[in-house]
């Protein structure tokens, strides 16, 4: 069974820790990456020539300062379409890994917490990890694969 995780973020150096975190977990997975929220709607939800429906990751990591789409938004639409309202969430706070980030999300922000399936990490030098714990956390409340 083929495990598939598309992840939204525009910054190279965290790309690269985020997925050496996924394969922590999930060491076969197919991971897809996308630089901003205008690509991750597309992908999610834009019929292709060859195919009925867009394929439906198994994961979707996204970080929170996406350009062109902002992410609540696109979490918005993902809870409200019946092929995606389940699947699981890491929202990644920006600036991941800065000594001035760690206030996490501010009342704006809010809206997350009460999401289901849905996990805030604040990033810190160890984005790798943070990544492979919120996995972790996520596949003690379902079953990922």
């Amino acid at each position: 069974m083929s495990y598939n995780v598309l992840v939204a973020e525009p910054r190279d150096s965290h790309w690269a820790s985020i997925a050496n975190g996924v394969r922590r977990r999930q060491p076969e997975a197919e991971i897809l990456r996308v630089k901003d929220g205008e690509q991750a709607v597309r992908f999610l939800f834009q019929r292709g020539l060859l195919t009925e429906e867009p394929d439906t990751p198994d994961l979707i990591v996204l970080a929170a300062d996406l350009p062109l789409v902002p992410v609540n938004a696109i979490l918005a639409r993902l809870r409200q379409h019946p092929r995606t309202r389940t699947v699981p969430v890491i929202f990644m706070w920006p600036d991941c890994g800065d000594d001035d980030s760690d206030d996490g999300p501010p009342e704006s922000q809010q809206w997350l917490h009460p999401q289901p399936d849905v996990l805030v990490i604040l990033g810190t030098h160890r984005l790798d990890k943070e990544v492979a714990d919120a996995i972790h956390q996520l596949s003690a409340k379902r079953s990922l694969g």
